[in-house]
C-alpha cells in the first residue's frame, strides 16, 4: 500500500515536471500538403446533442442521450494584395477535382448509375469482385467527357463554399524544442467577409467551416530533455 512518503513523492514529480506552452507565433498550419503563411488565427469549436431524460415522480433527469456531434470554427486570413485562399491556397486545385470526378476510365467509371446502357451505343462490360456487370456505353462515355470540358472552360471558381473539403494540419514548434500537433479532417468552409476601413490599415478575411474530425492537440517532443540556453 503506497505511503504518505510515496504520496508526497508522487506529487513532486507532477509539480516538477516541465510544462511547455505555444502561441500564434509558434504555428504553421499545411492544407492537405501545402503550407498556408496567411492564416492568422483559427478557432475550433466542438457542440453535441445531449438531451435529458426524466420519468414520472422527478423533476430531476435520470441519464442523458447523447446524439449528433458538430465540429465547427473559424479561420482569419491576412489580406494583402489577392484571395488569400482562392488565389493562393486552390488555386487550380478545383480543377483537377473535377477532372477526378468526371474521370471515365476502366478502372474508374463514374456514373454507373446514372449513365445506362439505355443510352445507346455499346455497352462495355468490366470485371468486378461480383462478376462480370455492365457498365456505361460509349455515348455515356463520350456525353460525361463533353461535360467535363465544357466545365473545365466555363466554370470558374468564385466563392469560398465552392472549393472541395481539405485536411488541415497545425504543427507547433517553440524555441524550448518542443513540438506538438493538432489535426482537422474534412474541412469544408461555409462562409467569408472581409472589409476595408480608412482607420485600419490591416485586411482580414475571416471564415467559418465544418470539419468531419478534430485531433487534439498532441505533444510529440517535449523541452524537458532539450538544453536550454
Amino acid at each position: 500500500m503506497p505511503t504518505y512518503t510515496d504520496a508526497i513523492q508522487k506529487n513532486e514529480e507532477i509539480y516538477a515536471r516541465r510544462w511547455d506552452a505555444f502561441s500564434g507565433a509558434d504555428m504553421r498550419i499545411v492544407f492537405n500538403n501545402q503550407e498556408v503563411g496567411t492564416v492568422s488565427s483559427l478557432t475550433v469549436t466542438i457542440t453535441r446533442d445531449i438531451v435529458p431524460r426524466y420519468v414520472t415522480g422527478d423533476a430531476n433527469p435520470r441519464t442523458f442521450a447523447k446524439g449528433r456531434r458538430g465540429i465547427a470554427g473559424t479561420m482569419t486570413f491576412s489580406v494583402f494584395d489577392r484571395d488569400p485562399v482562392l488565389q493562393d491556397v486552390f488555386k487550380g486545385y478545383y480543377y483537377t477535382a473535377l477532372e477526378n470526378l468526371w474521370k471515365t476510365n476502366e478502372d474508374s467509371i463514374m456514373g454507373y448509375k446514372v449513365f445506362e446502357a439505355a443510352a445507346g451505343g455499346e455497352v462495355i462490360q468490366r470485371k468486378t469482385s461480383e462478376g462480370l456487370k455492365d457498365g456505361i456505353s460509349t455515348i455515356a462515355q463520350d456525353e460525361a467527357r463533353e461535360i467535363h470540358r465544357l466545365i473545365g472552360e466555363n466554370v470558374t471558381v468564385k466563392y469560398i463554399d465552392q472549393l472541395p473539403p481539405v485536411d488541415v494540419t497545425l504543427t507547433f514548434a517553440n524555441e524550448a524544442g518542443s513540438v506538438s500537433v493538432a489535426a482537422l479532417t474534412g474541412v469544408v468552409f461555409l462562409s467569408s467577409g472581409i472589409g476595408w476601413t480608412m482607420g485600419d490599415v490591416d485586411t482580414e478575411m475571416a471564415t467559418t467551416f465544418l470539419a468531419r474530425d478534430f485531433q487534439p492537440l498532441t505533444a510529440l517532443l517535449s523541452s524537458e530533455n532539450r538544453k536550454r540556453l
